[in-house]
C-alpha cells in the first residue's frame, strides 16, 4: 500500500517503532560499537514505510535516545559535550542522506508502480477491445460459413443437372462446382474450386465487365451469351444467368451462376446464316443470268445489222480500186468485232441458261495472242507493258475458244487494276506458259503475274466467291465466272501472292486427247 492512502498515526508509528527497534538492538549489541548505524537503518526504515515527516521523527527520536543511553555514560544524561556535537552533526549528515536516498528510491519506485499499473490497465483494456472485436469477427465468419453452407446445400440440390452450375464468392473464386460444369468444362471441383472463374474459363464477356457487374449489383441478376475456353483449349459458347444472393446486411454475398453450352446451336444458326447468304446469292446470280439472256437476245439483232450492213458495203465497193483498200479493212475489222462480240454474248447466255461449252482441241497460244491483242488498247491508255512467254509447242486443251478467252482477258485486266497505284515504269503484266501434269495426265498451264499491290491473307481463302471483290466498284463476278468455267473444262483456277510485289493468278487445262486419224 502507498504511503498517501496511510494514515498519519500509522506512517509516524513507523518511526516510533522502528527507532525503538534499533534501541533494543543497539542495547544488545553496545558492545560492538554499532549503535550509531542502527539507529541510522532505522531512520532509512522509517522514511522507506513512512515518508519524509516520520523519517525526521525518527532522527529526533534516535539523537534523543543515543545522548541518553550511549553519549552520557559519565556525565548524566542530556550532557552535551564537544564530542557529542560531532558525533551528531555526523549522525544528522548520514541521516538526511540515507533518508534522501530512501525518499528518492521509494517515489522512483512508486513512480515506476503507477506507470506499471496505468500499463496494465491499458493493456486490460485493449485486450477487452480486441476480445470484443474477436467474438465479433467470429460471429461473421461464423454467420458467413452459415450462409455459405446454406446456399451450398441449396446448390447441390442442381448437382444432377446438365447445366453447368457454378456457385462463386465476391471475388469470383469458386466455392461450388457441380457435374454438369465438370462436364461441360473439363474440370474437376477439386480442381476448380477457390480460382477465380473469369481467370480460369478465359471468359469474354459481350460488353466489359465493369457493365456487367454494374448491372448485377442493381437488378440482382444478369443474362446472356458468354464465350469460355474448355480445359482441352477447344472454345464454347454458353447462355449464362447470373443470380446476386446478399447477406442480412444486404451486402453482395455470393453469385449463383448457370451456363448452359450452346455452341452446337451457335453453330448451326452460322451455317443457317451462310445458307441464306448464298441462296440470296443464287437468286441475284439467277437474276442476273435472266436479266443477261434477255439483254443479249436485244444485243445480237443490232450487232447482226452491223455486219450485215458492213458486208453490204464491201459487196457495193467496186474491185480494184486501191484508193479504197482501207475502208475494205475497216469494214473487215467492223465485221470480225461483231462476229467477236456476237460470239462472246452468245457464251455469256449459254452460261446464264447452263448449256454446255463448246469443247475443241484449242491451241492456248492462239487464246493468248487474241487477248493481248484485245487488252492492246486499254494496256497502251495505263501505261502496262505485257509481256508474254508462251512455248508454241504447248499441248493443246479440249475447250471453247471464247470462254478461255474470257477468263484470261479477265485476270489481264484484274492484273492491270492492280498496278493502278504504283509508278509507270514498274507496270509489267507477264503472261507465261509450260507444260503440266494435271491428275497424272499431260497438262497445261498459263499464269498471269502482275506488280501490283498484292493480295492480303484475309483476301485468299475468298478470292473466288460470288459478290466478293476487292476493288471499289467491283462486282465481285469475274473471278467466280472464270473458275466456273475452268471448273466445266476440268481444270484447276487459283491465286498466290510473289515473293516480291504482286500476285499471280493460273489456271491449268487438260490436255485434249488426240483423235485416231479414219481410214477413207
Amino acid at each position: 500500500m502507498s504511503s498517501q492512502v496511510q494514515p498519519a498515526l500509522v506512517r509516524y508509528g513507523y518511526g516510533v517503532i522502528a527507532v525503538t527497534v534499533a534501541l533494543g538492538a543497539a542495547l544488545a549489541l553496545r558492545f560492538f560499537d554499532l549503535e550509531g548505524f542502527l539507529f541510522v537503518i532505522a531512520v532509512a526504515v522509517s522514511v522507506w514505510f513512512g515518508g519524509r515527516g516520520p523519517g525526521l521523527v525518527a532522527v529526533a527520536l534516535s539523537m534523543i535516545l543515543l545522548d541518553y543511553f550511549f553519549l552520557s555514560p559519565t556525565d548524566g544524561p542530556w550532557t552535551i559535550l564537544p564530542s557529542h556535537v560531532v558525533y551528531f552533526v555526523a549522525f544528522l549528515v548520514l541521516a538526511f542522506v540515507i533518508s534522501w536516498l530512501s525518499d528518492l528510491r521509494h517515489r522512483a519506485e512508486q513512480s515506476l508502480l503507477q506507470a506499471r499499473n496505468a500499463l496494465e490497465a491499458k493493456v486490460h483494456e485493449r485486450t477487452a477491445e480486441l476480445q470484443r472485436s474477436n467474438e465479433q469477427l467470429r460471429k461473421e465468419i461464423a454467420e458467413r460459413a452459415r450462409a455459405e453452407a446454406e446456399i451450398r446445400q441449396q446448390a447441390e440440390l442442381l448437382s444432377l443437372a446438365h447445366d453447368a452450375v457454378i456457385v462463386r464468392d465476391r471475388d469470383s473464386r469458386v466455392i461450388f462446382w457441380n457435374r454438369g460444369a465438370e462436364e461441360t468444362y473439363g474440370w474437376t471441383a477439386r480442381e476448380a474450386n477457390g480460382k477465380a472463374t473469369h481467370e480460369l474459363l478465359q471468359t469474354t464477356f459481350p460488353v466489359s465487365l465493369d457493365a456487367v457487374e454494374a448491372i448485377l449489383c442493381e437488378q440482382d441478376k444478369w443474362a446472356g451469351e458468354l464465350r469460355h475456353v474448355r480445359r482441352d483449349g477447344s472454345p464454347i459458347v454458353v447462355a449464362s444467368r447470373w443470380s446476386l444472393q446478399r447477406d442480412e446486411q444486404g451486402a453482395p454475398s455470393v453469385v449463383l451462376e448457370i451456363n448452359r453450352d450452346i455452341t452446337d446451336r451457335k453453330r448451326a444458326e452460322e451455317a443457317l446464316r451462310n445458307t441464306q447468304a448464298e441462296l440470296a446469292h443464287v437468286t441475284r446470280v439467277t437474276t442476273l443470268g435472266e436479266v443477261t439472256a434477255s439483254f443479249a437476245h436485244e444485243v445480237n439483232q443490232p450487232l447482226a445489222a452491223i455486219a450485215n450492213n458492213a458486208n453490204a458495203c464491201l459487196g457495193l465497193l467496186p474491185n480494184g480500186r486501191h484508193d479504197l483498200d482501207e475502208v475494205r479493212e475497216a469494214l473487215t475489222d467492223i465485221i470480225s468485232d461483231a462476229d467477236r462480240a456476237s460470239a462472246i454474248i452468245e457464251r455469256v447466255r449459254g452460261l446464264a441458261t447452263r448449256s454446255s461449252a463448246e469443247k475443241i482441241p484449242l491451241p492456248l497460244v492462239g487464246v493468248v495472242e487474241d487477248v493481248v491483242a484485245l487488252a492492246a488498247s486499254e494496256s497502251v491508255a495505263r501505261r502496262v507493258t505485257i509481256r508474254t512467254d508462251v512455248p508454241s509447242d504447248l499441248p493443246a486443251v479440249a475447250g471453247d475458244r471464247v470462254q478461255l478467252q474470257q477468263v484470261l482477258l479477265n485476270l489481264v485486266v484484274n492484273g492491270m487494276d492492280s498496278m493502278s497505284a504504283v509508278d509507270e515504269r514498274e507496270r509489267l503484266l507477264e503472261i507465261r506458259g509450260c507444260r503440266d501434269m494435271l491428275d497424272g495426265t499431260p497438262a497445261a498451264t498459263i499464269s498471269v503475274r502482275d506488280h501490283g499491290i498484292g493480295l492480303q491473307a484475309d483476301q485468299m481463302a475468298r478470292l473466288f466467291e460470288a459478290f466478293y471483290t476487292t476493288k471499289p466498284h467491283g462486282m465481285g463476278m469475274g473471278l467466280a465466272i472464270s473458275r466456273s468455267i475452268i471448273d466445266a473444262h476440268g481444270g484447276r483456277l487459283w491465286a498466290e501472292s510473289n515473293r516480291g510485289r504482286g500476285a499471280t493468278f493460273s489456271f491449268m487445262l487438260p490436255a485434249a486427247i488426240p483423235t485416231a486419224p479414219t481410214s477413207g
